[in-house]
């Protein structure tokens, strides 16, 4: 099982581009026991799905009442959880024949994009950022809003040709690399004690990418029609 595992795992990898491979990487070959231990005992991707939401919910209380090791940690276990029901998914689609559920997608879609941004707004408002907080949570939404939008107007991953793909640009990787490794970040900033800085810097981060993404999105579509 363990082999099928890994396969499933590194096909996901190769899937991914540029710095989001090492990144997705890094996930998988952590989540290869987990994900095994998740599939013995019979639980499917909605167990995992439905445990990063938790997690990240558990997170969100603990830095509003600034528990900040604790909600770093449940943080970290949270995203493990969102890439092990991917690799469950996959598992059970490739070796059990189980298609994939709708179910599972509009679960995952729900944490990364409504529980998720709290994550941000709980730990700037615990240092007394509120507005800041804010202005990450609309910055957020309006970044998610704008890549279904180019989804629908031709520019999906599903409507794209998988070969002679752009790598992204340097200012995106400089922006959006952060972001992408925000629960390390945390982690490492408490351990270190520079959480408030982290989480600015963070913060400050995401709402700077949101004009570029208008660019990039705006430039792709005019190649594509």
């Amino acid at each position: 099982m363990m082999k099928n595992i890994k396969d499933v795992c590194f096909k996901e990898v190769e899937s991914q581009r540029g710095y989001l491979q090492d990144v997705s990487r890094f996930y998988r070959k952590v989540s290869y026991y987990p994900t095994w231990l998740i599939l013995k005992l019979g639980l499917g991707p909605n167990f995992c799905s439905l445990s990063f939401s938790f997690s990240l919910i558990i997170s969100i209380f603990a830095f509003l009442n600034e528990f900040y090791l604790v909600g770093a940690i449940f943080l970290f276990v949270g995203i493990m959880f969102d890439y092990m029901d991917g690799n469950v998914a996959r598992y059970l689609k490739e070796f059990k024949g189980r298609p994939f559920r709708k179910s599972g997608k509009y679960l995952d879609y729900i944490t990364h994009n409504v529980i998720e941004p709290f994550v941000f707004f709980s730990l700037l408002y615990s240092f007394g950022y509120e507005i800041l907080g804010l202005f990450v949570i609309i910055t957020l939404l309006m970044t998610e809003i704008m890549r279904l939008e180019y989804s629908k107007l031709g520019g999906g991953e599903a409507k794209t040709k998988p070969t002679k793909q752009k790598k992204a640009s340097l200012p995106i990787i400089v922006l959006d690399y952060p972001v992408k490794l925000y629960e390390q970040l945390i982690l490492v900033g408490v351990i270190l004690g520079i959480l408030e800085a982290v989480s600015l810097l963070i913060g400050m981060i995401i709402i700077l990418r949101t004009p570029l993404f208008i660019i990039t999105y705006y430039k792709k579509l005019t190649h594509i029609h």
